[in-house]
């Protein structure tokens, strides 16, 4: 199964329809908020009247050099948190915030990328994100963006690494066989490259975990929301009628 973790909320609202034809079996609706206006951000997540199963994402923006904190606590009440950084200066600190995903500004001249911190990151079962979006878009743009979204492949081998759309059109919604070809054209095996497509299943499993899981145990089977249904009462229902997993 596929999901699109990045359509935005800006999404056109006419042809919403493409999104339940394709090959993916769910969205996140994005929210884009500067860093400065996160901590008196009053949101209720838009939807979009897809019939997919569709989740909630912030997606925190804090521009190059901005000094990166968070409230950790508000960050969970969406189903999806990312944080995208301007360059990767602050890396360090935002690895020990543990946000669920991680986007760079791809479009940078300048992103040096340490391959111990995104190692690190790794580790802690944090994932980087490649918004497709943003290299469609102006030649030096979309050079910059394959530059480093190759350095970011380079690193990774394509783990922990999620694809996704950013989409605000259907046009810019890819097949699924498209994004495989342009992960291989950066140097992954066909193997890999599906393997990566499969990282958005991984991601809103891990989101769902962190949220409504405690020790092993479910913190209650009443129904939280789509990510919780989908996630963990379907995936892990017949455990909790087993008494495997428990609910507190």
């Amino acid at each position: 199964m596929y999901y699109d973790v990045n359509v935005s909320e800006d999404y056109c609202t006419d042809e919403v329809k493409g999104l339940e034809e394709s090959e993916y079996q769910g969205f996140c609706v994005c929210k884009k908020v500067k860093a400065g206006e996160f901590n008196r951000l009053l949101w209720k997540p838009k939807d979009l009247g897809v019939k997919n199963g569709w989740y909630s994402r912030i997606e925190l923006e804090f521009a190059e050099g901005e000094a990166i904190n968070y409230d950790q606590k508000k960050a969970m009440k969406s189903d999806v948190f990312v944080v995208r950084i301007g360059g990767a200066e602050g890396l360090d600190k935002l690895i020990k915030l543990q946000p669920d995903m991680i986007s760079f500004d791809y479009s940078s001249p300048v992103l040096r990328l340490k391959s111990g911190l995104v190692k690190t990151a790794m580790k802690e079962n944090i994932f980087f994100e490649i918004p497709i979006r943003e290299g469609l878009y102006g030649v030096e743009q979309k050079v910059m963006w394959m530059r480093n979204v190759r350095k970011l492949l380079f690193v990774t081998k394509g783990k922990n690494v999620v694809v996704s759309s950013g989409a605000k059109r259907l046009s810019e919604l890819k097949r699924v066989k498209d994004v495989i070809l342009m992960l291989q054209t950066f140097g992954l095996k066909r193997k890999r490259a599906e393997q990566v497509l499969c990282n958005s299943k991984r991601l809103l499993e891990h989101c769902a975990m962190r949220r409504h899981c405690h020790k092993g145990m479910v913190v209650t089977s009443v129904d939280d929301g789509a990510l919780k249904r989908d996630f963990l009462m379907k995936k892990y229902g017949w455990l909790m009628d087993k008494g495997r997993i428990k609910e507190v």
